[in-house]
Parts: structure tokens; sequence; C-alpha cells
């Protein structure tokens, strides 16, 4: 240690905090840079008048609070959003609006506030698609897929409070390709005031829009708020469903509608169950079956096909190859809406 820093040492008394050193005063210049690189796009988003039923506050794990203790529930409470491209189209959290709201305001990062319209949600990733009258808006820079890694820095950040700058929470990326390839996983802590924000790296790029999505690939069923995981949906995913958001559709969560035996097996599924009136009884998928492939992959176990059907959203078109007897056969299988009272079903 240097003469310098030695005589620094002496001089900080009980109680005090070390003074930073030259790495320490780097590093916190480079997160505040990021941060400052990312704001013009984060806007403040706030919803009035529901229209229809809002949902209950949702319960979370023993021990921790239900979202209302902490005066916030669907729907209530300013949120944060992200400007995705100059002419006014903004990225958020569909927990946001679980009814259509009568009005929606977004205020952007130079205090201009503006009318907004509610043009579609995607709730198998958690995101709402939002429209303004404006153009030359500041929209975000996105990181491209290859740049994204596990062990990075990552910052969630949330606009949902006064103040001229998004706060920060800070974190890592912890995992990639989570709920069904959908999402990126973080530590950085989020909830409710940052859902719809974006979670950046330390050069101030987009690495996902931050939703309360839980590992089952569900909005409704928030079990990790608060529990030391978030997730993030990059915009490579968005892209893919983008179209159908710009033409106004809902999009939900694919159902395909069957039991099995037992929640592992080796060479496939077997096929306890065939749930009246879903895709699978459309498809003609029967009791005994054994479920080898789904759009070309194996799966083995309930997580697995889980996993595969949650790639696709309600209305589109999967191939799964089954076993009947000693025979195998390719069948088409249009996927429907989850009902709500089958949470164990796949």
């Amino acid at each position: 240690m240097s003469l310098i820093a030695l005589l620094l040492a002496s001089l900080v008394l009980p109680g005090d905090a070390p003074p930073i050193d030259d790495e320490g005063l780097l590093m916190q210049e480079v997160f505040i840079e990021a941060v400052d690189r990312a704001a013009p796009s984060v806007v403040m988003i706030e919803s009035f008048g529901a229209i229809g039923k809002v949902p209950d506050p949702i319960p979370q794990r023993r021990g921790v609070n239900p979202i209302r203790h902490q005066g916030l529930s669907p729907g209530t409470g300013p949120t944060t959003g992200v400007i995705l491209t100059e002419d006014g189209e903004i990225l958020t959290s569909s927990f946001a609006f679980p009814t259509d709201p009568a009005a929606i305001i977004v205020t952007l990062a130079d205090g201009k506030r503006h009318t907004a319209t509610l043009v579609a949600r995607d709730f198998s990733r958690g995101i709402a698609l939002l429209k303004i009258e404006a153009t030359g808006l500041p929209a975000a820079r996105f990181a491209a897929k290859g740049s994204v890694r596990v062990g990075q820095w990552a910052l969630a950040l949330g606009r949902s409070f006064a103040g001229d700058r998004p706060a920060p929470q800070m974190g890592i990326v912890s995992a990639l390709d989570r709920i069904s390839g959908r999402a990126i996983q973080t530590d950085a802590p989020t909830s409710p005031a940052n859902y719809g924000g974006p979670l950046i790296d330390i050069e101030g790029a987009v690495l996902g829009i931050i939703v309360p999505l839980s590992p089952r690939g569900e909005e409704a069923a928030i079990s990790t708020y608060d529990s030391g995981i978030g997730f993030a949906v990059p915009r490579w995913d968005i892209e893919r469903v983008l179209d159908r958001l710009r033409g106004g559709d809902d999009l939900h969560p694919g159902f395909l509608g069957v039991e099995f035996d037992a929640p592992r097996t080796m060479g496939g599924l077997d096929v306890k169950r065939v749930l009246p009136g879903t895709s699978a009884e459309g498809a003609g998928i029967e009791e005994n079956d054994k479920i080898l492939r789904v759009g070309g992959r194996p799966v083995r176990t309930s997580f697995e096909l889980q996993r595969e059907i949650g790639r696709g959203i309600a209305g589109d078109v999967i191939t799964l190859l089954i076993r009947r007897g000693d025979e195998e056969m390719e069948i088409q299988a249009l996927l429907g809406k989850r009902p709500k009272k089958e949470p164990e079903s796949d």
C-alpha cells in the first residue's frame, strides 16, 4: 500500500465509511453514465378509470405480503415504459393494464405529458404496446442478442416516481433463455415500480423490458416478486410478435390440455387425461398416447413440454410426434388459451 493510501486510511474514524478508491470511483461514473444514456427513453405511465373488473391483488409466497400491502396492485399506481420508436410507440408491462383503462397518460423525460392509446397486450410475455401522437422521440437503443452474457452488469430502471432521473437498481444477468426462451433473468431488484422499464447494460443499451413473469411463464402468478430474481423480455423476442401487437391483437399463452401419470418419464410423456374442449381433444390426442416430440424437439418431462408449448401463443399451430400402441404419427394442434382453473395441466 502506498504512503498516501496509508495516510488516508489512518484518517478514517471508527464508524466512518472507508474512502472510495480510484477503481470504485470509475465504476461509479460508469453506472451514472449508463443511466444518463438510457434516461431520455424511459417514461412514466399512469392509467385511470379501469373499464371492467380489476383482478384481486396477487398473493405471494409464504412470508411475503401481497402486493396490496405494498400499496401496489395490478393497474394501480404509476409505472414505467420505454420508447420503442421515434414516432411514439412505447413498450411497457401488461401488469399495468389488467383491464382496458379509460385514460393513459405518458410523461416523457422532459416533463411533457401525452395521452396514450393501449394498442395491444401480450400476456405470454407480460408486455403491452402503447402509442402516443408525437415525433422525434428519443427511442431506446437495444442490445444485440449476441452481446448479452451471463455475469455481466445489469441495471433495472424505473420512472414511476417524481424526479428528473430514473431510479436504478443494480445486479447482474444471471441467466438467459428463461421462460421458454423468452426472458433474461437478473438479480437486480424488480417490483411494480419498474415493471415495464428497461434492464440496461453499463453502456446504457436496453437488454430487455422488465416484466413480472414467473418461471411457469405466467404473468398472473407473480411468485417471484421480491424473491431475488426478475425477468426482462429482450427486443429480439418481442420482434416475433410486434406486428401482431401493432395490429391490435391481444396475445395469450398457448395451452394444449393434457395431464400425465408422472412428472418424469423416459422416452416421452404418457397421457393420462385429455381435457374436454381443449386443443388436445381437437387434435385427436387420446389417453395412453405417448408424446415424443413437440415442434421437432424431444420431450421427456412435463417441464420440457411446458417449455415447448410456452414457445407458442394461443392461435399458433404446433406439430407433435406421438406414439399410439406400436404406431408413431405426427399431428397438428391449434393452441388455445389456458383455462384459469387448470393450473397443473399443459
